[in-house]
Protein backbone atom coordinates (compact mmCIF):
# COMPACT_ATOMS: atom_id res chain seq x y z
CA UNK A 1 0.00 0.00 0.00
CA UNK A 2 1.44 3.39 -0.98
CA UNK A 3 1.63 6.34 1.36
CA UNK A 4 -1.15 8.12 -0.56
CA UNK A 5 -3.49 5.09 -0.33
CA UNK A 6 -2.74 4.81 3.40
CA UNK A 7 -3.62 8.50 3.90
CA UNK A 8 -6.87 8.09 1.93
CA UNK A 9 -7.92 5.08 4.00
CA UNK A 10 -7.35 7.12 7.20
CA UNK A 11 -9.52 9.94 5.86
CA UNK A 12 -12.33 7.56 4.92
CA UNK A 13 -12.51 6.34 8.53
CA UNK A 14 -14.01 9.66 9.62
CA UNK A 15 -17.78 9.55 9.62
CA UNK A 16 -20.03 12.50 8.83
CA UNK A 17 -20.86 12.76 12.55
CA UNK A 18 -17.21 12.88 13.64
CA UNK A 19 -16.42 15.51 11.01
CA UNK A 20 -19.41 17.53 12.20
CA UNK A 21 -18.22 17.22 15.79
CA UNK A 22 -14.76 18.48 14.85
CA UNK A 23 -16.24 21.36 12.84
CA UNK A 24 -18.47 22.27 15.79
CA UNK A 25 -15.50 22.40 18.13
CA UNK A 26 -13.53 24.59 15.69
CA UNK A 27 -16.45 27.02 15.39
CA UNK A 28 -16.88 27.23 19.18
CA UNK A 29 -13.18 27.72 19.80
CA UNK A 30 -12.91 30.40 17.11
CA UNK A 31 -15.90 32.23 18.60
CA UNK A 32 -14.41 32.21 22.09
CA UNK A 33 -10.95 33.28 20.87
CA UNK A 34 -12.45 36.24 19.01
CA UNK A 35 -14.62 37.14 22.01
CA UNK A 36 -11.66 36.98 24.39
CA UNK A 37 -9.49 39.15 22.12
CA UNK A 38 -12.24 41.78 21.97
CA UNK A 39 -12.80 41.77 25.75
CA UNK A 40 -9.02 41.88 26.37
CA UNK A 41 -8.54 44.94 24.18
CA UNK A 42 -11.57 46.80 25.60
CA UNK A 43 -10.83 46.11 29.27
CA UNK A 44 -7.13 46.89 28.94
CA UNK A 45 -7.84 50.16 27.16
CA UNK A 46 -10.13 51.04 30.07
CA UNK A 47 -7.49 50.09 32.65
CA UNK A 48 -4.83 52.14 30.87
CA UNK A 49 -7.22 55.11 30.72
CA UNK A 50 -7.98 54.80 34.45
CA UNK A 51 -4.26 54.55 35.19
CA UNK A 52 -3.54 57.61 33.03
CA UNK A 53 -6.38 59.84 34.24
CA UNK A 54 -5.72 59.16 37.93
CA UNK A 55 -2.22 60.59 37.36
CA UNK A 56 -0.66 57.57 38.97
CA UNK A 57 3.05 57.55 38.09
CA UNK A 58 3.14 53.75 38.52
CA UNK A 59 1.73 51.93 35.48
CA UNK A 60 -0.12 49.14 37.31
CA UNK A 61 -2.36 48.56 34.27
CA UNK A 62 0.57 46.91 32.51
CA UNK A 63 0.57 44.12 35.12
CA UNK A 64 -3.02 43.22 34.20
CA UNK A 65 -2.26 43.42 30.47
CA UNK A 66 0.78 41.20 30.82
CA UNK A 67 -0.85 38.50 32.96
CA UNK A 68 -4.06 38.39 30.95
CA UNK A 69 -2.09 38.59 27.70
CA UNK A 70 -0.20 35.43 28.65
CA UNK A 71 -3.49 33.62 29.20
CA UNK A 72 -4.87 34.94 25.93
CA UNK A 73 -1.83 33.71 24.01
CA UNK A 74 -2.23 30.25 25.53
CA UNK A 75 -5.91 30.30 24.52
CA UNK A 76 -5.06 31.28 20.93
CA UNK A 77 -2.33 28.65 20.87
CA UNK A 78 -4.73 25.93 22.02
CA UNK A 79 -7.19 26.91 19.25
CA UNK A 80 -4.56 26.55 16.56
CA UNK A 81 -3.30 23.26 17.99
CA UNK A 82 -6.82 21.84 17.95
CA UNK A 83 -7.58 23.22 14.47
CA UNK A 84 -4.46 21.49 13.16
CA UNK A 85 -5.70 18.24 14.73
CA UNK A 86 -3.17 17.81 17.52
CA UNK A 87 -5.74 17.17 20.27
CA UNK A 88 -7.27 13.71 20.05
CA UNK A 89 -10.33 14.40 22.23
CA UNK A 90 -12.10 17.68 21.47
CA UNK A 91 -13.60 19.65 24.32
CA UNK A 92 -11.67 18.06 27.18
CA UNK A 93 -8.92 20.63 27.36
CA UNK A 94 -10.89 23.76 26.45
CA UNK A 95 -11.99 24.83 29.91
CA UNK A 96 -8.99 23.22 31.58
CA UNK A 97 -6.76 25.95 30.09
CA UNK A 98 -8.95 28.63 31.65
CA UNK A 99 -9.03 26.99 35.06
CA UNK A 100 -5.26 26.35 34.98
CA UNK A 101 -4.48 29.95 34.05
CA UNK A 102 -6.91 31.22 36.70
CA UNK A 103 -5.15 29.19 39.39
CA UNK A 104 -1.65 30.20 38.26
CA UNK A 105 -2.44 33.91 38.02
CA UNK A 106 -4.37 33.87 41.31
CA UNK A 107 -1.36 32.33 43.00
CA UNK A 108 0.84 34.96 41.40
CA UNK A 109 -1.40 37.78 42.67
CA UNK A 110 -1.36 36.38 46.20
CA UNK A 111 2.43 36.05 45.98
CA UNK A 112 2.82 39.65 44.78
CA UNK A 113 0.58 40.88 47.61
CA UNK A 114 2.46 38.90 50.22
CA UNK A 115 5.92 39.92 49.06
CA UNK A 116 5.41 43.48 47.88
CA UNK A 117 7.18 46.26 49.71
CA UNK A 118 3.99 48.29 49.87
CA UNK A 119 2.07 48.43 53.13
CA UNK A 120 -1.47 47.84 51.86
CA UNK A 121 -4.36 48.15 54.28
CA UNK A 122 -6.56 45.78 52.27
CA UNK A 123 -6.25 42.56 50.34
CA UNK A 124 -6.43 44.07 46.84
CA UNK A 125 -5.82 40.71 45.15
CA UNK A 126 -9.31 39.53 46.13
CA UNK A 127 -10.94 41.92 43.64
CA UNK A 128 -9.37 40.50 40.47
CA UNK A 129 -9.54 36.92 41.75
CA UNK A 130 -13.24 37.11 42.66
CA UNK A 131 -14.10 38.99 39.46
CA UNK A 132 -12.25 36.44 37.37
CA UNK A 133 -13.87 33.55 39.25
CA UNK A 134 -17.29 35.02 38.44
CA UNK A 135 -16.29 35.43 34.78
CA UNK A 136 -15.07 31.82 34.76
CA UNK A 137 -18.40 30.56 36.11
CA UNK A 138 -20.25 32.59 33.45
CA UNK A 139 -17.88 31.28 30.79
CA UNK A 140 -18.55 27.67 31.75
CA UNK A 141 -22.31 28.26 31.81
CA UNK A 142 -22.25 29.89 28.36
CA UNK A 143 -20.14 27.08 27.00
CA UNK A 144 -22.69 24.54 28.23
CA UNK A 145 -25.78 26.31 26.83
CA UNK A 146 -24.45 28.11 23.75
CA UNK A 147 -25.78 25.65 21.16
CA UNK A 148 -29.38 26.23 22.21
CA UNK A 149 -29.65 29.73 20.70
CA UNK A 150 -31.89 29.68 17.62
CA UNK A 151 -30.61 31.64 14.68
CA UNK A 152 -32.60 31.26 11.47
CA UNK A 153 -36.02 30.46 10.08
CA UNK A 154 -35.10 26.84 9.29
CA UNK A 155 -34.99 26.04 13.00
CA UNK A 156 -31.24 25.42 13.03
CA UNK A 157 -29.25 27.11 15.76
CA UNK A 158 -26.64 29.69 14.93
CA UNK A 159 -24.05 27.16 16.01
CA UNK A 160 -25.42 24.50 13.65
CA UNK A 161 -25.23 26.95 10.75
CA UNK A 162 -21.59 27.75 11.54
CA UNK A 163 -20.78 24.03 11.87
CA UNK A 164 -22.27 23.31 8.45
CA UNK A 165 -20.20 26.11 6.90
CA UNK A 166 -17.05 24.74 8.55
CA UNK A 167 -17.88 21.26 7.22
CA UNK A 168 -18.21 22.64 3.71
CA UNK A 169 -14.78 24.29 4.02
CA UNK A 170 -13.23 21.06 5.30
CA UNK A 171 -14.75 18.98 2.49
CA UNK A 172 -13.52 21.52 -0.07
CA UNK A 173 -9.93 21.09 1.15
CA UNK A 174 -10.11 17.29 0.84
Amino acid sequence: MTEKEDLNSDIKEFSEDSLKSIAKEIVIRRLFVNTHITVYVCVNLLLIAINFFTHNPYWWALWASTGWGAGLLIHIFSYYIFKKGLFSEPGQSFLAYHIFIFLIVSGLLIFIDGFSLQDWNFDWFLYPILSWALALVIHIALYKIYGTVKGDSLGMSWLDNKINKELEKSKGKM
